[in-house]
C-alpha cells in the first residue's frame, strides 16, 4: 500500500518537474549559433529614414531599459560617441534611472506604458529565476505600438537597443537595422566555463565535485531556454515575423556588440559569428559629482597605503565571477610597482 502511494508521489513529482522544465526550455529544439529572423510584415509599416542633407544628420535612436543602471550608462556613452555622426535620440519605458536620460543633452522620449515599481521588481525576479511570472505579457503590444509611433515620427536610420526586448520585434516591423548591446550572447552565457565561474566556491555543488558536470548540464538547458519568450514569439507571429523562439533571440539583433571580457570565460573573440562584434567593456562616465563616500574611501586607502578598486556589478555579480573579472583586469593592467595586486574582500562590495 505504502509502496504504491510512494510510487504515485514520485510519478507526480517527476511530472511536475518535467512540466516546469518544458515551460522553461524547449527540449526538442536544436539551438542555432545565431538566430536568423525572417520579416514578412506589410511594407506599409516600413519607416523611410531621413536621407537628405537638408533634413540634417541621420537619426539614431537608442532604446534603453532604464530600470538597469548599466544599460543607461552604456547608452549615454554610445550617444556621446555617436554625436558627431548622428542626431541622437534616447528613449525608454521608464525606470529608476530614466532621469539620467532626461537630464542628458540628447532628445529624450518617454515611451508608454512606463514600467511601474511592481513591474520593475518582477523583471529582476524573473532575471534571477525567483519568479516564473512574465512581466512582458501585459505590456508587450503597447510597447511595440509606442515604439512604432516614435520611429514614424523621428524616422531613424537605425535602432540600437540596450536590453529593450520589445525592440527585437518593433525594429523588424519598421524594417530598421537593429543593433543590440549586450554583455553576453548565447555563446557567452551558455559557455560551461562561464557558468562554472558563477557557482559559489563554498557551495554544495562545488564541494561534491560536480561543478563542471552541472555547468555542462546547465549549458545544454540554457541553450534551449524559452522562458519569457512566449509572448514575444506570439507577437512576432502576428506581424509575420519568424525566427524568434528562444530567449537568446531577444538578446541579439541584426548586429550585436559584446561589451564584456571574453578572455575570462575562455571564449575566442575571433570565432564569434560575423553578426557579433566584440567592443570591450563600456565604462559609465556620468557627468555628475563623485559621491563624498567614494572620496572618503580613497582617503582611507591612501592612509593605509593600500590600492583601492571601486567595483560594482549587477544581478550577475556573484563573488566567484567578480574575482574572475578582477583578476583578468589586473592581469591585463598590472600596477607599475607590483606584478600582481592582492585581492581581498573587505565588505560592502569593496575589494582591495
Amino acid at each position: 500500500m505504502w509502496c504504491r502511494w510512494l510510487c504515485a508521489l514520485l510519478v507526480a513529482v517527476l511530472a511536475c518537474l518535467l512540466g516546469l522544465l518544458s515551460f522553461l526550455v524547449d527540449l526538442g529544439t536544436s539551438p542555432p549559433r545565431h538566430h536568423e529572423v525572417l520579416v514578412q510584415t506589410s511594407e506599409q509599416y516600413k519607416v523611410i529614414p531621413r536621407a537628405t542633407e537638408a533634413e540634417g544628420l541621420p537619426v539614431l535612436v537608442l532604446m534603453t531599459e532604464a530600470i538597469n543602471a548599466a544599460m543607461v550608462t552604456h547608452a549615454l556613452l554610445v550617444a556621446d560617441a555617436a554625436k558627431p555622426f548622428f542626431e541622437v535620440h534616447l528613449a525608454s519605458f521608464g525606470g529608476a534611472y530614466a532621469k539620467l536620460l532626461e537630464q542628458s543633452e540628447f532628445q529624450y522620449h518617454a515611451l508608454s506604458p512606463q514600467w511601474t515599481e511592481e513591474q520593475s521588481k518582477a523583471i529582476y525576479a524573473a532575471d534571477q529565476f525567483e519568479s516564473f511570472s512574465n512581466p512582458y505579457t501585459e505590456v508587450l503590444h503597447e510597447q511595440i505600438a509606442s515604439s512604432l509611433h516614435l520611429y514614424s515620427t523621428i524616422r531613424p536610420s537605425a535602432v540600437a537597443a540596450f536590453f529593450v526586448l520589445s525592440a527585437s520585434i518593433s525594429a523588424r516591423i519598421a524594417r530598421l537595422p537593429l543593433f543590440v548591446d549586450m554583455s553576453m550572447t548565447r555563446e557567452y552565457a551558455t559557455e560551461p566555463k562561464a557558468i562554472a565561474a558563477s557557482i559559489a566556491d563554498d557551495g554544495v555543488v562545488t564541494k561534491m565535485g560536480l561543478r563542471m558536470t552541472m555547468s555542462h548540464v546547465a549549458s545544454w538547458l540554457m541553450k534551449r531556454m524559452t522562458f519569457i519568450a512566449g509572448p514575444f514569439e506570439a507577437a512576432a507571429r502576428e506581424w509575420n515575423i519568424t525566427g524568434i523562439h528562444l530567449i537568446w533571440d531577444l538578446m541579439e539583433g541584426d548586429y550585436t556588440v559584446i561589451s564584456d571580457i571574453p578572455s575570462w570565460v575562455g571564449v575566442d573573440e575571433k570565432k564569434l559569428p560575423p553578426q557579433v562584434t566584440y567592443v570591450g567593456p563600456l565604462y559609465g562616465k556620468l557627468k555628475m559629482e563623485i559621491p563624498p563616500e567614494v572620496m572618503e574611501l580613497r582617503e582611507k586607502a591612501t592612509q593605509e597605503g593600500q590600492p583601492l578598486i571601486w567595483f560594482a556589478m549587477g544581478s550577475s555579480g556573484q563573488p566567484p565571477l567578480v574575482l574572475s573579472i578582477l583578476r583578468e583586469l589586473l592581469r591585463q593592467q598590472p600596477r607599475p610597482d607590483s606584478p600582481s595586486w592582492p585581492l581581498e574582500l573587505v565588505g560592502g562590495g569593496i575589494w582591495r
